[in-house]
């Protein structure tokens, strides 16, 4: 009787272990899944400002090219005057 108690102490000091052992575990994942997606919400913030500069620079360029087709005809007139 009194190893049947010993055993069952035994057992259940085992099965308090690994619950609180899955609970940590549980907690790890919950703080890793929030800490890829902070880092997910990162990255793509990084790939919308990337994004955001090429448009400004595509922006830029166009703007450019006609400011100097502008300028090509406005002197082209001149000459022609």
């Amino acid at each position: 009787m009194g190893t049947d108690e010993k055993l069952f102490e035994k057992i259940k000091y085992m099965e308090d272990n690994v619950i609180a052992s899955t609970h940590l575990v549980h907690n790890s994942i919950s703080e890793l899944n929030k800490a890829l997606n902070a880092s997910n919400t990162t990255l793509n913030n990084a790939i919308n400002a990337f994004s955001q500069l090429s448009f400004n620079k595509f922006i830029e360029n166009v703007v450019e090219e006609n400011d100097d087709v502008n300028m090509m005809a406005t002197n082209t007139t001149m000459m022609d005057s």
